[in-house]
């Protein structure tokens, strides 16, 4: 089981604790399917597999669900949504 503590050696999943810059916010993965004209499930896939890191302190990560949205919101910066949109 992947808790707190093992965070960093879930295969894939990066994370990030503070903003890039002043003109950087949070984004739910909702709002950044949004952004994106994408579904949720290819947010959290990008998640998953390192592509979009997330805020560390936001999401609970387990073995079954890597990223599991019912323990709280996960939440991604803009300015890495803003660089996989190249990407995909």
């Amino acid at each position: 089981m992947f808790g707190w503590n093992n965070w960093n050696k879930q295969p894939g999943i990066q994370c990030v604790d503070e903003l890039a810059g002043p003109q950087d916010y949070w984004m739910t993965f909702k709002e950044v399917a949004r952004h994106k004209h994408a579904y949720m499930a290819t947010v959290r896939h990008w998640v998953n597999c390192g592509f979009l890191p997330v805020k560390r302190d936001s999401v609970h990560v387990d073995s079954k669900h890597p990223v599991n949205l019912h323990q709280g919101e996960p939440l991604v910066r803009l300015s890495d949504v803003q660089r996989i949109r190249d990407r995909f």
